[in-house]
């Protein structure tokens, strides 16, 4: 079951549209940098970062490239 979130992103500050969470613990839309695999990416401080600020984040870009 995914319920619909209200997320604010901690690093653009726009509100990510369409915020979900599976009761599982998936994200969609976003990720929850604080606790967990995507802490790495983490800024201090940071717990939602969107799509699209994680996406040109170069840590992320690093592991992750297109």
């Amino acid at each position: 079951m995914m319920i619909s979130l209200h997320i604010v992103c901690d690093r653009c500050k726009q509100v990510v549209k369409d915020a979900g969470k599976e009761c599982g613990g998936c994200t969609a839309g976003y990720y929850e940098v604080q606790h967990g695999s995507w802490r790495k990416y983490a800024n201090a401080g940071e717990v939602y970062v969107c799509d699209a600020c994680m996406h040109i984040d170069p840590r992320y870009k690093n592991d992750y490239p297109l």
